[in-house]
């Protein structure tokens, strides 16, 4: 199977740049790989500015996961049971390999939160299919539907899908809703 082919539909229908200096947006051989089962439907979800800056996770390179039982990092169940929850144990191997596909260079981590998507206290997995390199700006912006999921999925309010469809609604400042 091809992988991260749809990526490239995706960029071309978004009017994002594709990633380096080619125009291919598939990252390098050796990088982060996802086979691309993307759903057309997340072409909006591209948002890269002039300067390569992604301010959404590349659903290519980071879908999203959630925690499961067989997770090296599943810690326990939580929410009445219904939730899996991992602990976040990221190596500096993991953050250069995602840092690497999303053409992030080392110097510039200082300017970025190696964020998981699918936050840990909503379920999400610790797989580096689940983390990418977030602006720290936004990343204070996102933290806080984040701790609006945390509350609601702990008062029984919502259940983790739509604790998830909330996280994979929002939309920094800089990408259109």
């Amino acid at each position: 199977m091809r992988r991260c082919s749809v990526a490239a539909i995706l960029l071309a229908a978004s009017g994002c740049k594709a990633q380096g200096p080619g125009t291919d947006a598939s990252p390098p051989e050796d990088a982060l790989s996802v086979d691309a089962g993307v759903e057309a439907s997340r072409a909006d979800s591209l948002c890269r500015d002039d300067a390569g800056t992604w301010h959404l996770p590349n659903p290519a390179w980071t879908p999203g996961k959630v925690c499961t039982p067989n997770d090296p990092t599943f810690k326990e169940w939580r929410y009445g049971g219904r939730v899996a929850v991992c602990v976040r144990y990221v190596t500096m191997g993991e953050k250069d390999e995602i840092a690497k596909a999303y053409g992030l260079p080392k110097d510039a981590y200082k300017t970025v939160e190696f964020d998981h998507y699918i936050p840990l206290s909503a379920g999400g997995s610790d797989d580096k299919t689940n983390l990418w390199p977030q602006p720290l700006g936004e990343a204070k912006e996102k933290d806080k539907i984040e701790v609006e999921v945390y509350n609601a999925l702990s008062a029984g309010e919502i259940d983790q899908d739509e604790a998830i469809a909330r996280i994979r609604a929002w939309r920094p400042a800089t990408c259109p809703k």
